[in-house]
């Protein structure tokens, strides 16, 4: 029985830590229509030259960890930054030599550069003028799946073949320590968001730009957005704001953002809607904003919790009606021409939902892709 039982330990150990890596070390195939992009939990670009992390070294245990955030677990070492200065060297000169610089620093700037390049040349060949961002939540390893059903419901309803994706793959942070797991990919959704609002700084301006978001991808998208406080005395803010205020928000002439069954905060994020870089805070360019929320969603409820989450939960915006119209109303309020709409799933089932796919299967998944797409 006992070896029966530190067998069972092993075994379940070897799976967290395979599953650990599911996100940023796992690349699909490359394709013509869609770019992919993967960023780690610091919101580093990964290289797509066909590199891959050494996982039993990306996700290393112990002490002796590096982080350039201040921060040292164990899980810090699984950040490319410090992947390679410590673990990798021969890894570091190969990517350094396929992309002609000299440091990370540098590494980064241009992998920026060549994604918003690979997008606008995307976009100046597409009549529709359109760019959509998928963004993923926490823990899936179905994730380049359900885009592909997402882009085949998207291209459904609009009739259009030409729109530009972006699949964006980020550490969601499957920690080896499950009590720490959803904090710290709450933490890597902020810096992620910094990374992509310095990727869309680069994108062409005269598109429709839509961030289509799932569950903790919602705080990726509004990072990326403006400049939130919705984790108060959290993650030192500081730190954070001081990272937001040096960086241009999107200036894209026609901006929507949709997220389905967000795992963030209503009114405590989009108070902050006007923090931007635009002139006097005159972000006009922030035409639609749409919500899709089940008071069933067993994540964002997680159970006796649902009670009370529409007044003090961190996950409100995605599970509470209440949230969902008290955040209406501060959207307005701040923003009166910004169109605010919202789909209601709770009625399509009493099962428990939150997965993008079980979404995806439900009545209301028409309107709410009608919300994001449809002429009003």
């Amino acid at each position: 029985m006992r070896m029966r039982f530190l067998l069972l330990l092993t075994f379940l150990g070897f799976l967290s830590q395979n599953a650990s890596a599911e996100h940023i070390l796992y690349h699909p195939k490359p394709s013509k229509k869609v770019v992919r992009l993967y960023m780690d939990r610091y919101g580093q670009i990964y290289p797509n030259n066909g590199f891959k992390a050494d996982p039993n070294i990306f996700y290393m245990r112990g002490d002796f960890c590096h982080s350039e955030y201040g921060r040292c677990r164990h899980g810090d070492v699984a950040n490319l930054n410090t992947y390679f200065n410590y673990h990798d060297e021969q890894g570091f000169d190969e990517v350094m030599k396929a992309y002609k610089v000299s440091s990370f620093e540098a590494l980064q700037k241009k992998l920026l550069k060549e994604y918003a390049k690979t997008i606008n040349s995307k976009l100046r060949e597409s009549k529709s003028k359109k760019l959509v961002f998928l963004i993923h939540g926490f823990d899936n390893s179905f994730t380049y799946w359900e885009y592909i059903r997402l882009r085949e419901r998207i291209n459904d309803y609009t009739g259009e073949d030409d729109i530009v994706y972006v699949e964006l793959y980020w550490d969601a942070l499957r920690d080896q320590n499950a009590a720490y797991s959803y904090r710290d990919a709450e933490l890597s959704s902020l810096f992620v968001g910094y990374t992509l609002r310095k990727l869309l700084a680069n994108v062409d301006e005269n598109i429709n730009l839509t961030l289509l978001t799932h569950s903790i991808g919602a705080s990726v998208a509004t990072q990326a957005l403006f400049n939130v406080d919705k984790w108060k005395d959290r993650y030192f803010q500081y730190y954070l704001d001081d990272i937001g205020y040096s960086l241009p928000t999107p200036r894209q002439e026609n901006i929507t953002l949709a997220m389905l069954a967000p795992s963030i905060p209503g009114v405590q994020t989009f108070n902050d809607i006007n923090q931007t870089s635009i002139d006097e805070n005159d972000n006009e360019n922030y035409k639609r904003i749409v919500v899709g929320y089940s008071e069933h969603d067993h994540v964002n409820g997680k159970g006796m919790y649902s009670i009370w989450a529409s007044r003090y939960g961190q996950h409100a915006l995605g599970v509470s009606r209440k949230e969902v119209h008290r955040t209406h109303s501060t959207v307005i309020n701040e923003k009166s021409d910004v169109k605010f709409l919202s789909a209601n799933f709770t009625g399509d089932t009493k099962k428990n939902t939150h997965t993008l796919s079980q979404y995806m299967e439900l009545g209301h998944f028409a309107d709410f892709i009608d919300d994001i797409f449809g002429q009003y």
